[in-house]
Formats: C-alpha cells, structure tokens, sequence
C-alpha cells in the first residue's frame, strides 16, 4: 500500500465511509476508489483538493492527506496514474 492509499483509507474510515459512498461522491465507479484506496492508482491533485473539501478535513487531515500525495508521487510505484 502507497502513503496516500494508507491515509486516504484511514480518513475514509475514520468518517465511515463505504467505497460506494465515495464514489457516489465523486461520480466515479466504485473500482476508481478502491484502487486508491489499495494504492493501486494514483489520484489528481485535484482529486485531494475535492476530498479536503467535500469531506471537511481538519487542518491536521488536510496536512497528512497532502504529505501522502507527495511521498506517494516521489517514490510510489511505477504503474502509478500521475496524471
């Protein structure tokens, strides 16, 4: 699991949110998030920008699910979707 898959799971479940929940969120299928989620894929900036806003991150959450993004895009796996 990548740095951001880590914390953006942990957020996610912190709210008690589904995979199917987020996606619904976002518009997206319910894969897109889980292959976040597990690390598998690699979001848009924009896509954290939308998660701070749209799930109201604390300063703190906000710090984290950045740091993660940017430890994840430097030494996260190849395959990754750095788009």
């Amino acid at each position: 699991m990548t740095p951001f898959g880590e914390a953006f799971r942990n957020i996610r479940r912190a709210r008690n949110l589904l995979i199917k929940d987020i996606a619904e969120d976002f518009n997206v299928l319910p894969s897109v998030i889980s292959s976040y989620d597990f690390g598998d894929r690699f979001p848009p900036a924009a896509y954290v920008l939308q998660i701070i806003e749209i799930y109201k991150l604390s300063p703190d959450e906000q710090a984290l699910l950045r740091q993660a993004w940017h430890q994840t895009k430097l030494h996260g796996s190849s395959h990754l979707d750095t788009r």
